[in-house]
């Protein structure tokens, strides 16, 4: 399957920390320009820039990860030939524990590492366009519930999707939950969701 697609990343550094700023997972031999899909989560996991340099600030090519491949199957399931993964925090880091240590730093507050900080509407703009169906997964984590308001605001909710936890506010599950039984649940119920959204939209066109 991941034969099937190309993967870049726009990699860089900010604050001593690797980052990346977003993923691309285009299919071979699309002529698509802009992603038919968005996917927001928690942070860039263990993906990385094949070569390992950061800093250049244009996209690269770049490994894919478990999480990826999820997204790449939903991809399949609804004939979707160009993803594009966004993140809370553009902070790379692997430890969901660790991730949240950082961020509760006060020095961090001077930091626009979210694509979603008003700083960075510019590249919100860009990188986000409009009327594209979006994939809410950051997890249920409540450590970064301010994020995931700002991310809310800045994209809405009218072609937003995600398997939202019940009694949560703002908790969205991930794509690779521990156990492989829910990985492949989430992957079939987000395609019923995608499916859903597209008929949607095309009787409202």
């Amino acid at each position: 399957m991941k034969d099937d697609f190309e993967i870049t990343g726009c990699f860089y550094q900010i604050a001593g920390f690797n980052c990346r700023k977003y993923l691309d997972i285009r299919r071979k031999g699309t002529c698509l320009e802009n992603p038919d899909l968005l996917a927001v989560m928690m942070n860039p996991g263990s993906s990385r820039p094949v070569g390992g340099i950061y800093g250049k600030g244009h996209a690269t090519e770049a490994s894919s990860d478990r999480t990826q491949e999820q997204i790449m199957r939903v991809m399949n399931n609804c004939d979707l030939d160009y993803g594009r993964i966004i993140n809370l925090s553009d902070i790379q880091q692997t430890k969901s524990s660790e991730l949240h240590k950082i961020l509760r730093r006060p020095k961090m507050k001077k930091v626009a590492h979210s694509i979603f900080d008003p700083r960075r509407q510019a590249e919100f703009d860009a990188l986000f366009p409009d009327n594209t169906v979006t994939i809410l997964a950051w997890g249920v984590h409540d450590a970064l519930i301010s994020l995931t308001r700002m991310a809310i605001e800045k994209i809405g909710n009218e072609n937003a999707v995600g398997l939202k936890k019940n009694n949560s506010e703002l908790g969205y599950y991930h794509p690779l939950p521990p156990s492989y039984y829910k990985q492949q649940e989430w992957v079939s119920q987000m395609t019923e969701l995608l499916k859903k959204s597209n008929q949607l939209q095309n009787m409202q066109k």
